[in-house]
């Protein structure tokens, strides 16, 4: 029979049966639960990481488009403010003209009358001065390059080190005074000029008759028909009128693109353009201002004034909408330059001067302007003339940057610039669309492969004809580069794109250690499970029911323990009261929730590390704000200091810490409390501004420019101070209106030298004439004195007794003295024309020293005839190319600096004068020297410097010596020194030269 178990065995089996089954399940279990916790885990983990990612890589999105946007909008703000303003000066200009025209029509019609009008309308322009190609002919460059100003200039006190900036003079370019008007014109009611005066040889002397077109400036004028409908007192204005200039490329002029051509290079044949072609040949045009002349409610005649057009095209061929701001001559290729259109859409100024529209001088008939390809075939095709065919055109129809121009006119150098059919140019529809009601805008345009900011406003002058629109005279455009007011904005994003990166690498990093950690953990639990396990069985086995059921008991507290870290209680850990394996296996478990925690923590710090980022931006715009030229103050309601940048430490000396919730007129004191404009800013919710505050800083006038902005976030919360240093400005501005002056001072000394003139002559000539009616040996007295029964002998001793022939004598005298200084005072007042010719500089010497002898404005000082002159001309002096005007006025301003420093020490020593000339080889020498208190080695250092005066304030302007350098340098190519020493008097030595400068 075979083996038969006992109860022992079975029991045995079913104990094993009941408990290892269990146990074996109970261990699956574990295992699932843990597994599942770790997939759970690693899912969350990662979701973090791709959170954290996803928003770092938003803000540091969201902080660089804001940083672009905020300096796309602060750049379109700059530019349109400079565009409205430039418009409202072309308005203001205009206007002027037409008082200009109303003063013409008081006149009375005479030729001397109307030049001294003229001559006393003038206005400086700016020159760039001569420039030739470079080396490489690719290229133009300066022929005299400039004086390099841009000398490095670093803080000199350690406590201005922080974002010292240092700004060099820019550009200065070349000031000429030219007249304002072209020509001055009486007509008569048929069209007939009566009287007419020049000031160019643009214009003819010939007097013509205006009512035929071709006998009008370009043939081109029709304005005699509009003056036959002026009423008493109402104002005519022309377009502009000039002669079309035509170029032979559009772009820079060189002889290297010129071969590449396979054309002449000619540049002067071509359109003048700026740095692209500075010797070309510029535009020359007028605008015509036009009034009837009543005489007892009559019309008698008209008076017309022809505006040079360069004034117009000055207040746009310097501006430069970038960081360099200004320049003596423009660069069109750079496409950051402004340019100029009338009330129909056509341009009339540019610096590429053959973009500007104009005439055919030998037809009178508008030249052919750049047309797009379709327009410009069908006008070939048509019979029509250019006037008759634009106006059977449509206006700014379907402008789009897809459509081709007209390379042929191209090749015909026919460029004029009609924005109406420009139909390849979308900017122009644009530019219409902005300006259509008067107003002013921008917008951005692709345009040659640059993203461009191009900006319109309307110019507001409405006299005549620009009445009729709302744009009145027509409005100003600039275009600038976008990508140039990105840059500070690109570095910034770089930055953040770095710190970006790396944090996401760091995040990366640190998930992939966790990842490995729970799977190192995962795996350890299981190799401990699985032994434990087996234990456990083996166990069961060998213990009987009692150690099976604590078995279970133990499981089961596990089971819950489990459980409970799973819902996230993650500080909970098992319990453990055995070292068997169930004891390890609690542990085991404790480890990996130790390490799970661990985990988490670490997430918790990347967290952390993100804020930081945050708390890193706030700086980063702490030093933006620190970093601007204004100086920033933030207040609260309380007025309170609650934002203080480096430029307000620097002005006040105190740092944020030592103003922080302080009182701002406390720690602000160039604000005064009293009518402040903070408080009606905070209380109103307004910006408020407050100009020209007048202080002393230094010893140094200063002024400033205060604007309040309110913080509004639902309610006011305080405000911002933007203070402004304007003192540059101002000094400039003082420095203007003391030049119009001046102006004003030498036409009025002109007009008087000419109105006393002709009464004058008449005294002398009267005075001659008595002589000789009482000559006894002219037989005409003496037939005249014997048919009136007296003896003239007689008469004569009479006189003779009665001293009558001294006072005729010494009315001639009197008379000429008179005439010397008439003839002084118009060679003075006229000393800003640029007049060369051969001079004695011992004649301008002894005509300056008249001059200054009867200066009302050295009287009030000085009484030059008290000081004694010491001439030593050197004999046979040959004759110098000069200006003799300008040359008197150095002279001028010397003697009278001199007259003014030896009257400082006039009671110790009698002031004293010593002239003297000499001719050398190549220049006459020239030394003015005084006997005054001299000058120390710093003030002889600086007084050719402009503004630089050493007297009070009201008694000079600093300019004098400044002018004279330029004078004597610049325009004579000469030299000009000083030697002075303290106590020893001072000597200034001239040298001019002898061959003709120019």
């Amino acid at each position: 029979m075979g083996y038969k178990a006992s109860i022992r065995d079975k029991l045995i089996g079913i104990f094993v049966l009941i408990k290892v089954v269990p146990l074996v399940i109970l261990a699956w279990f574990a295992w699932n639960e843990i597994s599942s916790l770790s997939v759970s885990l690693e899912t969350r983990v990662n979701e973090m990481a791709g959170t954290s990612a996803r928003t770092t890589k938003q803000v540091a999105g969201i902080a660089t488009s804001s940083s672009i946007r905020a300096l796309d909008i602060r750049s379109r703000e700059a530019i349109e403010r400079l565009t409205t303003d430039t418009a409202k000066n072309i308005a203001m200009f205009l206007q002027g003209r037409d008082v200009d025209i109303r003063t013409a029509g008081m006149l009375k019609p005479d030729k001397n009358v109307y030049r001294a009008f003229l001559n006393a309308h003038r206005r400086n322009i700016i020159l760039p001065g001569p420039w030739v190609l470079n080396e490489k002919k690719d290229a133009w460059e300066p022929r005299y390059q400039a004086l390099d100003n841009n000398r490095p200039v670093s803080a000199r006190n350690k406590d201005n080190e922080l974002d010292f900036h240092y700004r060099a003079p820019g550009e200065k370019g070349i000031i000429k005074s030219i007249p304002m008007y072209l020509e001055m014109t009486y007509v008569d009611v048929s069209g007939r000029e009566l009287i007419k005066v020049t000031t160019s040889d643009l214009m003819s002397g010939e007097l013509k008759d205006i009512s035929k077109k071709d006998q009008t400036f370009c043939k081109a004028e029709t304005y005699f028909k509009e003056l036959k409908n002026l009423k008493p007192g109402r104002i005519y204005v022309s377009n502009v009128i000039g002669a079309y200039v035509k170029t032979r490329m559009i772009g820079p002029y060189t002889k290297k693109r010129a071969d590449k051509m396979g054309i002449d290079f000619a540049p002067e044949q071509s359109g003048y353009a700026g740095k692209e072609n500075p010797v070309g040949r510029k535009f020359q045009g007028l605008v015509r201002w036009a009034m009837p002349v009543v005489v007892n409610g009559e019309i008698k005649g008209y008076v017309t004034l022809a505006l040079d057009h360069t004034h117009i095209m000055e207040f746009t061929d310097h501006i430069v909408p970038t960081k360099e701001r200004y320049s003596a001559i423009s660069d069109a290729s750079s496409g950051n330059y402004a340019f100029m259109w009338d009330n129909k859409g056509r341009n009339i100024s540019h610096p590429r001067d053959y973009f500007i529209v104009g005439y055919d001088a030998d037809t009178g008939e508008p030249a052919v302007p750049w047309l797009g390809k379709d327009y410009y075939e069908k006008f070939k095709m048509s019979d029509l003339g250019i006037s008759k065919f634009l106006r059977s055109l449509p206006e700014y129809k379907n402008q789009a940057l897809s459509k081709p121009f007209s390379k042929e006119l191209v090749k015909k150098g026919l460029v004029g610039l009609d924005c109406r059919y420009l139909n390849f140019a979308p900017q122009c529809d644009g530019w219409n669309n902005l300006t259509q009601f008067g107003g002013s805008g921008s917008f951005v345009i692709h345009w040659s492969g640059l993203k461009k900011l191009t900006t319109a406003a309307s110019i507001p002058y409405f006299t005549g004809q620009y009445g009729k629109s709302p744009r009145g005279f027509g409005f100003v455009t600039i275009g600038a580069n976008v990508d140039e007011f990105h840059k500070p904005a690109d570095v910034t994003a770089k930055i953040i794109k770095k710190a970006e990166d790396q944090y996401i690498q760091t995040i990366e990093n640190q998930n992939k250690e966790n990842k490995d950690v729970i799977v190192k953990s995962l795996r350890d639990t299981a190799t401990r499970l699985t032994i434990y396990t087996v234990v456990m069985v083996i166990l069961v086995i060998l213990i009987a029911v009692l150690m099976a059921s604590a078995l279970t008991g133990k499981i089961t507290t596990m089971i819950k323990g489990i459980s409970r870290f799973q819902r996230g209680e993650m500080g909970y850990r098992l319990d453990i009261q055995s070292s068997d394996e169930m004891g390890v296996l609690g542990q085991t478990f404790n480890s990996m929730a130790d390490s799970i925690q661990l985990a988490i923590l670490e997430l918790e710090q990347s967290k952390s590390t993100v804020e930081d980022s945050n708390v890193s931006l706030k700086a980063m715009l702490s030093k933006i704000i620190d970093s601007m030229p204004s100086i920033i103050i933030g207040v609260d309601t309380k007025v309170r200091v609650t934002l203080w940048n480096e430029e307000a430490r620097k002005m006040t000396g105190k740092s944020f810490e030592k103003v922080e919730g302080k009182d701002l007129f406390e720690a602000f004191p160039l604000l005064k409390k009293k009518n402040s404009i903070v408080f009606p800013a905070i209380e109103q919710g307004q910006i408020k501004k407050e100009e020209r505050l007048e202080t002393i800083i230094n010893e140094e006038r200063t002024f400033y420019d205060v604007t309040a902005y309110p913080l509004i976030n639902g309610k006011i919360d305080g405000a911002v101070l933007r203070v402004d240093n304007i003192t540059t400005r101002v000094y400039m501005e003082e420095m203007m209106i003391q030049t119009e002056k001046m102006q004003s001072i030498g036409g009025l000394a002109a007009g008087m030298a000419h109105e006393i003139n002709s009464p004058l002559a008449g005294i002398i000539q009267s005075a001659q004439v008595i002589q000789n009616r009482t000559r006894i040996d002219m037989a005409k007295n003496l037939k005249a004195a014997g048919e009136a029964g007296i003896d003239l002998e007689k008469l004569n001793l009479y006189f003779e007794k009665r001293n009558i022939f001294a006072m005729i004598e010494s009315i001639l005298d009197a008379g000429k003295r008179a005439a010397d200084i008439v003839a002084n005072m118009l060679t003075f007042s006229r000393k800003s024309d640029s007049s060369f010719s051969m001079q004695r500089i011992e004649n301008i010497l002894d005509q300056t020293i008249e001059i200054i002898e009867k200066d009302y404005d050295i009287k009030k000082y000085v009484d030059f005839k008290k000081i004694e002159v010491v001439r030593k001309y050197s004999p046979n002096l040959t004759e110098v190319f000069c200006d003799a005007g300008k040359i008197q006025q150095v002279f001028f301003n010397i003697l009278k600096n001199g007259a003014h420093a030896m009257m400082e020490n006039s009671k110790t020593r009698e002031p004293v004068f010593r002239l003297t000339t000499i001719q050398e080889e190549k220049f006459i020498k020239i030394m003015i020297e005084d006997n005054g208190p001299g000058m120390d080695d710093n003030t002889k250092n600086r007084i050719f410097e402009p503004f630089y005066t050493t007297k009070s304030v009201g008694v000079g302007t600093g300019l004098g010596l400044y002018i004279s350098y330029f004078i004597v340098v610049e325009n004579h190519k000469g030299a000009i020194n000083v030697e002075s020493f303290p106590g020893k008097g001072t000597k200034f030595i001239i040298k001019l030269p002898l061959n003709r400068v120019g």
